[in-house]
């Protein structure tokens, strides 16, 4: 269970298990630049596909596998997407700790392979909707005008921060979107836009409601990164008071 909405909370959840101190990533010299034309579009969605989580960043392709496949395949799985020869193949271990390993390579990574758990998650569950970093639950959907889509609310794990310990902290803000019979964005974009405006306007209560209603059915999520396996088990973090000398969890 979350928290009671009268204990202040942070709608978050803090990764258990393994934790990314001295991650080692694959690297090999290519570029954004070195992909072909048509990959180029939705290009995380692509590599997420194929179970590969990866960042550019100074002349380098950062490459870490999210299924359990091993570090050395994800070279293979990527070759076509480039029009060279992918050379000077390397592990490199990489500091959560840095904040520019941080910010340029592993939180990118990381939220690849939060987005990737979400994936194998909705495939247990066909009530949950995954779209990137966010995951709706179809059963929480409203009818729209005239019953030509639905407002389903979603939770958002796409903001991944770092947590002592080498640990991960993903904040999960609601989100509501507008889908159609086939799960598609509805073509009237007039009408939906006034439905998301009304559902964005629920009170604290509501949205906690969806909060805890959406994570029972997602959590525990274990996640996958090169050769790490955490958890996101707990939805909700409580905020301690630090002038009562409380140790805060992150």
């Amino acid at each position: 269970m979350i928290p009671q909405v009268d204990t202040p909370t942070f709608i978050a959840v803090l990764s258990e298990g393994h934790t990314l101190e001295r991650l080692g990533l694959l690297t090999v010299s290519a570029s954004y630049d070195d992909l072909r034309p048509e990959v180029r579009d939705r290009l995380h969605l692509r590599f997420r596909t194929l179970g590969i989580g990866h960042s550019f960043f100074k002349g380098k392709l950062w490459l870490a596998p999210l299924d359990g496949a091993s570090i050395d395949s994800c070279v293979e799985k990527v070759r076509p997407f480039f029009v060279r020869t992918l050379a000077k193949r390397e592990t490199v271990e990489v500091d959560p700790a840095d904040h520019v390993d941080w910010n340029r390579i592993i939180k990118l990574i990381a939220r690849d392979a939060v987005a990737f758990a979400l994936v194998l998650k909705a495939k247990m569950n066909p009530e949950l909707l995954p779209r990137g970093s966010t995951i709706f639950d179809l059963s929480e959907g409203k009818p729209g005008a005239q019953g030509a889509f639905s407002v389903i609310p979603g939770l958002d794990f796409g903001r991944v921060y770092r947590a002592t310990g080498y640990r991960v902290v993903v904040s999960c803000p609601i989100r509501f979107q507008a889908f159609d019979a086939n799960h598609e964005r509805p073509a009237d974009r007039v009408a939906t836009t006034g439905a998301l405006t009304k559902a964005n306007k629920h009170g604290s209560d509501v949205r906690w409601g969806f909060v805890e209603r959406i994570s029972h059915k997602v959590l525990p999520l274990t996640v996958l990164l090169a050769d790490r396996r955490f958890s996101l088990t707990r939805m909700g973090i409580p905020i301690l008071d630090r002038k009562e000398g409380a140790k805060p969890w992150f």
